[in-house]
């Protein structure tokens, strides 16, 4: 827990802004980490572990891929494996920067 506090703490002052995303070194979580990062702060955490559908329950064990560097466009994509599920957004509102929000009618 000291290691997840202070590392949070020193990342925080060295950036200027909340840190609330954890990265599991080498991609490797335990169950006691995984406990941890709530108390400690922190919003989400990637690993490198058996890729899953992301959702707000898990956000603790996301998913991530290792980039090398060296692999192809064509096998980065590959490693990235099947599209998750998405959602079609069909209303959205638009407020410019200095606009009032609309009025709702009645």
């Amino acid at each position: 827990m000291y290691q997840l506090v202070e590392s949070k703490r020193w990342l925080e002052q060295l950036v200027g802004h909340p840190v609330v995303d954890f990265a599991y070194p080498s991609g490797r979580a335990s169950a006691l980490v995984v406990s941890a990062l709530g108390n400690a702060g922190y919003d989400t955490a990637v690993t490198e572990q058996s890729p899953c559908c992301h959702s707000r329950s898990d956000r603790y064990m996301w998913t991530r891929i290792r980039v090398g560097g060296g692999e192809s466009l064509a096998d980065f994509a590959s490693s990235l494996g099947a599209s998750m599920p998405s959602v079609t957004v069909t209303d959205r509102h638009v407020k410019l920067c200095g606009e009032h929000a609309p009025q709702a009618s009645v």
